[in-house]
């Protein structure tokens, strides 16, 4: 596909826009669609096979020194499929135990640490950009699980809310990720 790293980026923001926003809709009750509880398991198994995928989907693009983020990305792939899984089992009613509840909240956390430490390609920008940006994400993850853990304690709307609304802005870092290019570089997608 030959998909700069900023392409997939802001990608994978619009793509968690698309999930969170009708996940927030639900929660407050403006849609009420039961089949909406299968959009995060099933976005946590989709983001899981990008990132298998990911090499593929750079191409030709693909960043110099690339290898230890394509194996951070396989981790964070492991991890998400597994708890898509997970949470795909929670809501037919499987795994009821309240240990199932928290693998989500303990994903984001393992997530966020990834993204902390998430090891960074050649590029023409400063490094310290690449790095404040993603620890910048690292950190939203972490308070989303947080809040998704305190949701689960205290099975409250307004929390269950609160933990979406945490990731809606981690969506909107990655929009607004950038390695010198500029959003506008998004329409180059469609010239390819």
């Amino acid at each position: 596909m030959d998909l700069s790293s900023e392409q997939v980026h802001w990608l994978f923001g619009v793509f968690l826009v698309l999930i969170v926003s009708p996940l927030i809709l639900r929660e407050i009750q403006v849609f009420r669609r039961q089949w909406l509880t299968l959009l995060l398991p099933g976005a946590l198994l989709i983001a899981g096979i990008e990132l298998l995928l990911d090499p593929l989907i750079h191409g030709s693009a693909a960043p110099e020194n690339y290898s230890k983020e394509t194996s951070q990305h396989i981790l964070l792939s492991v991890l998400l499929l597994s708890i898509g899984i997970v949470e795909g089992a929670r809501c037919f009613g499987k795994l009821r135990a309240f240990l199932w509840a928290m693998a989500l909240p303990i994903g984001l956390v393992v997530a966020g640490l990834l993204f902390f430490f998430h090891a960074q390609h050649d590029t023409h920008v400063p490094i310290l950009l690449l790095t404040t940006q993603h620890r910048i994400m690292g950190v939203t993850l972490i308070i989303a699980a947080v809040t998704k853990a305190v949701a689960e304690l205290k099975p409250q709307s307004g929390l269950h809310v609160a933990w979406l609304i945490v990731i809606l802005v981690f969506s909107g870092e990655l929009i607004l990720y950038t390695e010198g290019g500029s959003v506008s570089d998004i329409f180059s997608l469609s010239m390819q």
